[in-house]
Protein backbone atom coordinates (compact mmCIF):
# COMPACT_ATOMS: atom_id res chain seq x y z
CA UNK A 1 0.00 0.00 0.00
CA UNK A 2 0.90 3.90 -0.12
CA UNK A 3 3.14 4.59 2.46
CA UNK A 4 1.69 8.24 2.81
CA UNK A 5 -2.25 6.24 3.44
CA UNK A 6 -0.11 3.72 5.44
CA UNK A 7 0.83 6.81 7.73
CA UNK A 8 -2.46 8.76 7.76
CA UNK A 9 -3.98 5.59 8.80
CA UNK A 10 -1.79 5.04 11.55
CA UNK A 11 -2.30 8.81 12.74
CA UNK A 12 -6.17 7.98 12.99
CA UNK A 13 -5.42 5.10 14.77
CA UNK A 14 -3.43 7.22 17.34
CA UNK A 15 -6.07 9.80 17.50
CA UNK A 16 -8.79 7.46 18.06
CA UNK A 17 -6.60 6.42 20.87
CA UNK A 18 -5.98 9.53 21.93
CA UNK A 19 -9.90 9.62 23.04
CA UNK A 20 -9.52 6.45 25.12
CA UNK A 21 -12.40 5.15 24.05
CA UNK A 22 -11.95 2.10 26.67
CA UNK A 23 -12.95 4.40 29.02
CA UNK A 24 -16.23 5.06 27.77
CA UNK A 25 -17.41 2.12 29.46
CA UNK A 26 -18.15 4.18 32.61
CA UNK A 27 -20.11 6.82 31.13
CA UNK A 28 -22.83 3.47 30.75
CA UNK A 29 -24.57 4.30 34.07
CA UNK A 30 -26.13 6.83 32.03
CA UNK A 31 -28.38 4.06 31.18
CA UNK A 32 -29.33 3.34 34.72
CA UNK A 33 -32.32 5.81 35.17
CA UNK A 34 -33.56 4.33 31.65
CA UNK A 35 -33.20 0.83 32.79
CA UNK A 36 -34.77 1.25 36.24
CA UNK A 37 -37.83 3.27 34.76
CA UNK A 38 -38.68 0.52 32.74
CA UNK A 39 -40.27 1.95 30.09
CA UNK A 40 -37.88 -0.03 27.67
CA UNK A 41 -40.44 0.81 24.83
CA UNK A 42 -40.28 4.73 25.01
CA UNK A 43 -37.79 5.35 22.10
CA UNK A 44 -37.54 8.86 23.05
CA UNK A 45 -36.41 8.13 26.48
CA UNK A 46 -34.02 5.84 25.22
CA UNK A 47 -32.74 8.44 22.19
CA UNK A 48 -32.24 11.15 25.06
CA UNK A 49 -30.36 8.87 27.15
CA UNK A 50 -28.10 7.63 24.34
CA UNK A 51 -27.59 11.76 23.96
CA UNK A 52 -26.34 11.91 27.15
CA UNK A 53 -24.34 8.94 26.99
CA UNK A 54 -22.78 10.53 23.91
CA UNK A 55 -22.20 13.67 25.24
CA UNK A 56 -20.36 12.47 28.31
CA UNK A 57 -17.85 10.30 26.06
CA UNK A 58 -17.01 13.54 24.17
CA UNK A 59 -16.04 15.55 27.56
CA UNK A 60 -14.77 12.87 29.15
CA UNK A 61 -12.89 12.26 26.25
CA UNK A 62 -12.08 16.06 26.16
CA UNK A 63 -10.87 15.78 29.80
CA UNK A 64 -8.37 13.20 29.10
CA UNK A 65 -6.62 14.55 26.47
CA UNK A 66 -5.91 18.06 28.55
CA UNK A 67 -4.56 15.80 30.86
CA UNK A 68 -2.05 14.17 28.44
CA UNK A 69 -1.15 17.47 27.43
CA UNK A 70 -0.81 18.58 30.58
CA UNK A 71 1.72 15.69 31.93
CA UNK A 72 3.26 14.87 28.24
CA UNK A 73 6.58 15.43 29.86
CA UNK A 74 5.89 13.37 32.79
CA UNK A 75 4.53 10.52 30.38
CA UNK A 76 7.65 10.45 28.57
CA UNK A 77 9.47 9.29 31.37
CA UNK A 78 7.51 6.38 32.34
CA UNK A 79 8.05 2.89 30.77
CA UNK A 80 4.39 2.58 29.73
CA UNK A 81 2.70 5.94 29.48
CA UNK A 82 5.56 6.61 26.87
CA UNK A 83 3.94 4.75 24.05
CA UNK A 84 0.37 7.29 24.44
CA UNK A 85 0.01 8.92 21.42
CA UNK A 86 1.20 12.52 22.64
CA UNK A 87 3.78 11.24 25.03
CA UNK A 88 5.29 9.25 21.76
CA UNK A 89 4.70 11.90 19.56
CA UNK A 90 2.12 10.27 17.07
CA UNK A 91 0.16 13.05 17.51
CA UNK A 92 1.33 16.66 18.05
CA UNK A 93 0.28 18.92 20.70
CA UNK A 94 -1.84 21.44 19.16
CA UNK A 95 -3.80 18.81 17.30
CA UNK A 96 -4.16 17.33 21.01
CA UNK A 97 -5.45 20.69 21.69
CA UNK A 98 -7.77 21.64 19.48
CA UNK A 99 -9.42 18.54 19.48
CA UNK A 100 -10.04 18.75 23.16
CA UNK A 101 -11.75 21.72 22.39
CA UNK A 102 -14.00 20.69 19.53
CA UNK A 103 -14.68 17.52 21.93
CA UNK A 104 -15.87 19.23 25.04
CA UNK A 105 -17.72 22.01 23.38
CA UNK A 106 -19.42 19.32 21.12
CA UNK A 107 -20.68 17.98 24.16
CA UNK A 108 -21.92 20.22 26.16
CA UNK A 109 -23.38 21.63 23.22
CA UNK A 110 -25.43 17.66 23.19
CA UNK A 111 -26.01 18.12 26.74
CA UNK A 112 -27.63 21.29 25.90
CA UNK A 113 -29.46 20.04 23.45
CA UNK A 114 -31.38 17.55 25.73
CA UNK A 115 -32.28 19.91 28.49
CA UNK A 116 -30.84 23.02 30.21
CA UNK A 117 -30.51 21.01 33.75
CA UNK A 118 -28.12 18.29 31.49
CA UNK A 119 -26.20 20.84 30.42
CA UNK A 120 -25.15 22.60 33.31
CA UNK A 121 -24.69 18.41 34.89
CA UNK A 122 -22.04 17.91 32.41
CA UNK A 123 -20.56 21.52 32.45
CA UNK A 124 -20.62 20.66 36.19
CA UNK A 125 -18.98 17.45 35.15
CA UNK A 126 -16.33 19.33 33.03
CA UNK A 127 -15.14 21.47 36.05
CA UNK A 128 -14.66 18.60 38.19
CA UNK A 129 -12.64 17.04 35.86
CA UNK A 130 -10.41 20.28 35.78
CA UNK A 131 -9.77 20.52 39.24
CA UNK A 132 -8.74 16.99 39.62
CA UNK A 133 -6.32 17.20 36.83
CA UNK A 134 -4.60 20.64 37.84
CA UNK A 135 -4.88 19.91 41.69
CA UNK A 136 -6.98 17.42 43.45
CA UNK A 137 -5.72 13.76 42.07
CA UNK A 138 -2.06 15.02 44.11
CA UNK A 139 -4.71 14.98 47.23
CA UNK A 140 -4.79 11.97 49.31
CA UNK A 141 -8.38 10.50 49.57
CA UNK A 142 -10.12 13.48 48.14
CA UNK A 143 -8.32 12.15 44.85
CA UNK A 144 -10.88 8.93 45.28
CA UNK A 145 -13.70 11.26 46.38
CA UNK A 146 -13.41 12.96 43.34
CA UNK A 147 -13.52 9.96 41.22
CA UNK A 148 -16.72 8.57 42.62
CA UNK A 149 -18.30 11.63 42.45
CA UNK A 150 -18.04 11.71 38.51
CA UNK A 151 -19.58 8.05 38.76
CA UNK A 152 -22.21 10.09 40.91
CA UNK A 153 -22.66 12.77 38.00
CA UNK A 154 -23.03 9.72 35.26
CA UNK A 155 -26.20 8.66 37.30
CA UNK A 156 -27.86 11.96 37.83
CA UNK A 157 -27.02 12.76 34.45
CA UNK A 158 -28.90 9.69 33.28
CA UNK A 159 -32.26 11.01 35.14
CA UNK A 160 -32.28 14.58 34.27
CA UNK A 161 -31.73 13.27 30.25
CA UNK A 162 -35.29 11.56 30.59
CA UNK A 163 -36.42 13.92 33.55
CA UNK A 164 -36.56 11.34 36.67
CA UNK A 165 -35.40 11.31 39.84
CA UNK A 166 -33.33 8.88 41.55
CA UNK A 167 -33.24 7.16 44.77
CA UNK A 168 -30.65 8.89 47.16
CA UNK A 169 -30.27 5.09 48.22
CA UNK A 170 -29.27 4.29 44.50
CA UNK A 171 -26.92 7.42 44.33
CA UNK A 172 -25.75 6.33 47.77
CA UNK A 173 -24.68 2.80 46.35
CA UNK A 174 -23.23 3.97 43.46
CA UNK A 175 -20.61 6.32 45.25
CA UNK A 176 -19.98 3.49 47.67
CA UNK A 177 -19.29 0.94 45.20
CA UNK A 178 -17.00 3.62 43.08
CA UNK A 179 -14.83 4.24 46.16
CA UNK A 180 -14.53 0.97 46.72
CA UNK A 181 -13.06 0.60 42.77
CA UNK A 182 -11.23 3.59 43.23
CA UNK A 183 -9.18 2.47 46.75
CA UNK A 184 -8.44 -1.04 45.51
CA UNK A 185 -6.94 0.64 41.91
CA UNK A 186 -5.16 2.73 43.83
CA UNK A 187 -3.99 -0.15 46.41
CA UNK A 188 -2.86 -1.84 42.93
CA UNK A 189 -1.24 1.00 42.24
CA UNK A 190 0.73 1.44 45.62
CA UNK A 191 1.92 -2.07 45.59
CA UNK A 192 3.05 -1.69 41.11
CA UNK A 193 4.99 1.80 42.36
CA UNK A 194 7.51 0.39 45.86
CA UNK A 195 7.68 -2.87 43.38
CA UNK A 196 8.99 -1.55 40.57
CA UNK A 197 10.33 1.40 42.29
CA UNK A 198 8.69 3.86 39.74
CA UNK A 199 6.16 6.97 40.26
CA UNK A 200 2.83 5.86 39.35
CA UNK A 201 0.84 8.44 40.74
CA UNK A 202 1.93 11.92 43.07
CA UNK A 203 -1.09 10.77 45.59
CA UNK A 204 0.08 7.35 46.50
CA UNK A 205 3.12 8.61 48.99
CA UNK A 206 1.00 9.72 51.02
CA UNK A 207 -1.27 6.60 51.18
CA UNK A 208 0.18 3.14 53.24
CA UNK A 209 -1.05 -0.52 52.41
CA UNK A 210 -2.75 -1.03 55.60
CA UNK A 211 -4.76 2.03 54.86
CA UNK A 212 -5.42 0.99 51.60
CA UNK A 213 -7.18 -2.29 53.03
CA UNK A 214 -9.03 -0.87 55.77
CA UNK A 215 -10.86 1.88 52.98
CA UNK A 216 -11.21 -1.16 50.27
CA UNK A 217 -13.34 -3.40 53.24
CA UNK A 218 -15.27 -0.09 54.79
CA UNK A 219 -16.46 1.11 51.44
CA UNK A 220 -17.33 -2.68 50.40
CA UNK A 221 -19.48 -3.08 53.37
CA UNK A 222 -21.04 0.21 53.07
CA UNK A 223 -21.70 -0.79 49.05
CA UNK A 224 -23.35 -4.03 50.35
CA UNK A 225 -25.19 -1.90 52.99
CA UNK A 226 -26.43 0.49 51.02
CA UNK A 227 -27.77 -2.25 48.00
CA UNK A 228 -29.57 -3.78 50.81
CA UNK A 229 -31.55 -1.06 51.92
CA UNK A 230 -32.24 0.18 47.78
CA UNK A 231 -33.47 -3.04 47.40
CA UNK A 232 -35.92 -3.15 50.30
Amino acid sequence: SDPKTRKNLINMKALFRLLRPKQWAKNLLVFAAWIFVGQWYDLALLASTALAFAAMCLVSSATYIANDVRDVEKDRLHPNKKNRPLASGQVPTSVAIVLAGVLAVAGLGIAWAISPTSGQIVLAYLGLQVAYNLKLKAMPVLDVFCIATGFIVRAVLGAAAIQVSLSGWFLLCTGALALMLGFAKRRNEYIIQHENDVEIRESLVHYSLQALDMLVVLFAGLAAMCYAVYSV
